[in-house]
């Protein structure tokens, strides 16, 4: 019961900052050659994560900066060589609605990114608002509850097996 009103308040919270922000008509089809510094949120699901690795390697190869944000626990989950920029979390960088405190919130605004990308195939609050914190005019993620007002690009996934989702968002990137 408490935690659907802190959910509520937080949700309340969000939606009047994000309200104030304005939203710039753009174009996209050419975003991802254009853009060199990428924000990737992993996702939360043990599963996802996994199979989410194919969208670092896929970075990696087209030689984007990349800067992971992840649980402190799945660090050591994450192959070297995408360590070069991360930021992790733990449970102490949660504030009292279970969104990024304060210090997190400024790690997370440190540097500018051209595109964000958030992995979570389901909703989460907590990496959804972080995803609208980091500069980037382009945020990319999967269409989900509440989505169009974090995300300006949504990759739509009616599969329930993450490997073809993440293949199938890979597809989407190479479009741009």
């Amino acid at each position: 019961m408490i935690d659907r009103i802190k959910e509520k308040i937080a949700r309340f919270i969000i939606k009047k900052e994000l309200k104030g922000r304005k939203r710039e008509r753009r174009s996209f089809g050419d975003f991802f050659n254009k853009s060199f510094n990428y924000f990737v949120i992993m996702p939360e699901n043990e599963n996802d994560f996994k199979h989410s690795m194919a969208v670092l390697e896929f970075l990696k190869q087209y030689k984007k900066i990349s800067t992971i944000f992840t649980f402190d626990f799945r660090v050591n989950m994450i192959p070297i060589r995408y360590r070069d920029h991360l930021i992790d979390h733990g449970i102490g960088d949660l504030n009292k609605l279970n969104l990024p405190s304060r210090r997190l919130v400024e790690r997370i605004k440190e540097n500018k990114y051209d595109v964000v990308i958030d992995l979570n195939r389901c909703e989460n609050i907590f990496y959804s608002y972080a995803a609208s914190l980091a500069f980037a005019p382009v945020r990319v993620g999967f269409n989900k509850t509440g989505a169009d007002r974090y995300y300006n690009i949504l990759i739509s996934d009616s599969g329930s097996d993450a490997e073809i989702s993440y293949k199938n968002f890979l597809n989407c990137l190479r479009m741009f």
